[in-house]
């Protein structure tokens, strides 16, 4: 009699363990989309706040009195009073307004910049966000735009904050930095920031010469040429063409 109920207890067991196999099955199926989404919502909320400081830090670096009403950009015109090449990147430029930066002390020496110039999404270097990272366009997550609003005669210069709808002119954005270029054409943003549109599921956060930080899904918009018309309208209605070629008779 005893041996029969402990078979019966024994069989019982063995069922419940696979009930409780297959409950678990059934809500780790269910949670993991749940967590991969919280994870992407993450992501993309720290993505949007490295741009909001970088924006802050941009309307500080323009309210400076010796770079009035201008914010820098890549492929601007070098500062020959510094040993640091200020055209490669925008971020040399704006670096010695934020903390955590650790300025080179002489020549050769390389640029460490703090997390916030790195998009979590950026899967392109591995990064050490509490001790910093070597600056370059390979370990920095945000392109600049640029108008060409100070020296039309130049390739790329910085972007003047007068007489103009500052909410219409980007300034930084998700991409992938070139040095000394910045994206003014609708070639650039094919190249530097829709090359990145998986970063965030599609979407693309911009940070506006105002000072202001939208976010644009990529997915809504047909092609790479009506999402830049859409995101800079300052810069695209006078965005410089790609002159013709000439057709063979």
């Amino acid at each position: 009699m005893s041996q029969h109920i402990s078979r019966l207890r024994a069989g019982f067991t063995m069922i419940e363990l696979i009930v409780v196999v297959a409950i678990l099955a059934v809500l780790g199926g269910i949670a993991f989309p749940l967590i991969m989404q919280f994870r992407e919502s993450g992501d993309l909320t720290k993505c949007q706040s490295n741009l909001r400081q970088l924006a802050a830090v941009g309307q500080k670096y323009g309210a400076d009195f010796m770079h009035k009403d201008m914010l820098p950009v890549s492929g601007m015109e070098d500062d020959p009073d510094t040993f640091m090449d200020e055209s490669a990147g925008w971020w040399v430029s704006v670096a010695p307004e934020i903390n955590g930066v650790e300025m080179p002390e002489k020549e050769g020496e390389r640029l460490i910049l703090p997390g916030i110039f790195h998009c979590p999404k950026d899967l392109r270097v591995k990064i050490d966000e509490q001790r910093g990272f070597l600056a370059s366009p390979k370990s920095v997550s945000y392109v600049s735009w640029t108008d060409n609003s100070q020296d039309d005669k130049a390739e790329t210069s910085a972007i003047k904050l007068r007489q103009q709808n500052l909410d219409t002119l980007p300034w930084l954005s998700d991409g992938l930095p070139v040095a000394k270029k910045s994206v003014q054409t609708p070639g650039d943003f094919r190249k530097m920031v829709w090359a990145v549109r998986d970063r965030h599921s599609g979407r693309v956060v911009v940070a506006y010469a105002s000072g202001a930080v939208k976010t644009y899904d990529l997915k809504e918009f047909s092609s790479p040429d009506e999402a830049f018309r859409k995101i800079a309208p300052g810069i695209s209605a006078n965005a410089p063409k790609k002159p013709k070629k000439n057709r063979k008779k």
